[in-house]
């Protein structure tokens, strides 16, 4: 057999799967002719379709030293680099391609997915629509447009992209999958079920689209379903970090709390998870006696979930403990009236050494806390008396002075938390009451809504100097102190009001965070709070009316 027809044998064995016969006859023709850059070529395809990437970039490279003029070994090689996170030379690789066949509709896919993995999000959309112009049935090109679009905020076009894929491919399981993410973010929510559930048909072994079904499902107020769908995703994958986390939250949700807190630690392997890392060579504390020890506690996510959970702190100082609690440095001045001698530190001293650390949330589970039994009395925030003094006057004893927050901050710098927001312009009904003052207790975000109230709408402001200097809130809980009321949205106005003991109002999405529940109007985790729900997403009207009425019953008394 000569080499030519030894390499058309391989070739075709390789095109039907036979992988183990093609290499041994590339093998045996390289013996042979070991300048043969078919078969050089033919060796490296075969470990890409094995997974084995740098065996194959480095067979590929090897053919491309014979002849560097062949596309389909240029695009696979740029391939195999893009496996190995090697993403410039994989473009550099996929552009000869396009230069040696500008008409290799899957060179301009797999270059679209590089360019983005390099976050050219428009460089690889304008990528997988050259590689749909030349091969319209292209349903990977499509599903890749859709991840694109996704990428730019684009949700709407994502959908379509998705749709076309699917409609190409029935059972393209991750299209289906995406196609529910891009549907949820335009609240389609009944639709992206259905996406998610065909995604499951397609592949009942798909572990993301469980867990994606359960996230949907919670946020339908279906909280069973949505933990059938966590236990289905676990079981697939038992170290799926994101379902455990969610399964506890849904169980805190429902109320399930002591067989939550478990599943909440799974938090810290959860990708980007905004919490402190643990310091080197101090043991965790995990319960142990604490007479006597030094204990450094570590803050998580955002300034309301430190302020909720401060409240666990002197309970370690009663325990025995010399307790340090780092938290960022403009909350030192609001959490300095902690009771219990906790020492507030910005930042970890270098010379100092601890016998454990622990995370501020993991708390209520190593003092197997529930929601019966949360320690520290309301209020464990103090006000500044001289503070609270300076704004007696400012404020004014006209009225009924109602303080309020709209807007919460974005979610560690990305998009804001869908639902947690409200518009200004929702808290008209109680301006609209006889004898109301609302007052904006609104800082940075959401404060050019100010300039767009309705028409006979007023929100008194607090002037440019109002929580002006570096620590958070010390002019907010002093202002509290002279409202009669202060109503919220989800966010950290109302854990400051709550845990200084202010009657306070909370406005709450149809199915909020786990630590309101999923029913009723009062919470334990602050007793001067009542509750708001909306009964359907999105209608803040319908709890703004519920308020109106409230406050009317308020006023008459």
């Amino acid at each position: 057999m000569t080499p030519q027809d030894a390499f058309a044998r391989a070739a075709d064995l390789v095109r039907h799967g036979q992988l183990e016969d093609a290499e041994s006859a590339c093998r045996a023709i390289l013996a042979s002719s070991p300048a043969h850059g078919g078969a050089r070529y033919l060796l490296g395809a075969i470990a890409l379709q094995r997974g084995q990437f740098a065996l194959a970039e480095s067979e590929i490279a090897a053919a491309l030293t014979i002849n560097p003029n062949v596309a389909q070994a240029q695009r696979d090689r740029g391939i195999a680099l893009g496996n190995l996170g090697r993403f410039a030379e994989a473009l550099a690789s996929l552009d000869r391609a396009i230069a040696l066949k500008a008409d290799n509709a899957g060179a301009h896919n797999k270059r679209g997915a590089v360019l983005r993995e390099l976050k050219r999000p428009q460089e690889a959309l304008a990528a997988y629509d050259r590689a749909i112009a030349l091969q319209p049935r292209f349903a990977e090109a499509f599903y890749n447009r859709g991840v694109a679009l996704q990428d730019l905020g684009r949700a709407a076009e994502a959908a379509e992209a998705y749709g076309r894929a699917v409609a190409l491919t029935p059972d393209f399981a991750d299209a289906h999958n995406n196609l529910g993410n891009a549907l949820k973010d335009l609240d389609r929510l009944d639709d992206a079920l259905a996406a998610y559930e065909r995604a499951c048909a397609a592949r009942p072994d798909f572990a993301e689209a469980h867990y994606n079904r359960g996230v949907l499902l919670l946020d339908l107020k279906r909280p069973g379903e949505s933990l059938a769908a966590y236990d289905r995703a676990i079981a697939l994958k038992s170290d799926y970090a994101e379902a455990h986390f969610s399964r506890g939250l849904c169980k805190l949700a429902m109320g399930r709390v002591p067989e939550a807190w478990d599943e909440f630690e799974w938090r810290f392997r959860v990708a980007n998870y905004p919490g402190l890392p643990p310091l080197a060579g101090v043991a965790s504390w995990m319960g142990e006696d604490l007479r006597g020890r030094s204990l450094l506690i570590r803050s998580e996510q955002g300034i309301g979930d430190i302020v909720h959970f401060a409240r666990y702190v002197p309970e370690l100082a009663r325990l025995g403990a010399a307790v340090s609690f780092e938290a960022p440095g403009k909350l030192l001045r609001l959490l300095s009236g902690l009771p219990g001698g906790v020492r507030l530190v910005p930042d970890v001293p270098p010379d100092e050494r601890f016998d454990f650390q622990c995370a501020l949330m993991s708390l209520p589970r190593r003092l197997k806390a529930d929601f019966v039994s949360i320690p520290v009395p309301i209020p464990y925030l103090s006000a500044e008396p001289e503070r609270v003094a300076a704004w007696k006057d400012r404020i004014g004893s006209q009225g009924f002075k109602i303080g309020i927050a709209w807007q919460g901050a974005r979610w560690h710098g990305g998009a804001a938390i869908a639902g947690r927001s409200i518009p200004l312009e929702a808290f008209a009904p109680l301006a609209a009451m006889p004898s109301v003052r609302l007052i904006s207790l609104q800082k940075n975000e959401g404060v050019e809504q100010l300039a767009s109230l309705p028409t006979g709408m007023t929100v008194e402001t607090l002037g440019e100097d109002f929580d002006s200097g570096p620590d958070a809130f010390a002019d907010t809980v002093a202002v509290m102190e002279h409202l009669d009321l202060v109503v919220s949205c989800d966010t950290s106005i109302a854990h400051v009001a709550g845990a200084r003991g202010r009657p306070t109002w909370l406005a709450l999405k149809h199915v909020p965070e786990w630590r309101w529940g999923l029913e009723g109007d009062r919470t334990p985790w602050y007793p001067t709070l009542r509750l708001f729900r909306q009964k359907s997403r999105g209608d803040w009207n319908g709890v703004f009316a519920e308020m109106a009425s409230a406050l009317r019953e308020r006023l008459n008394r």
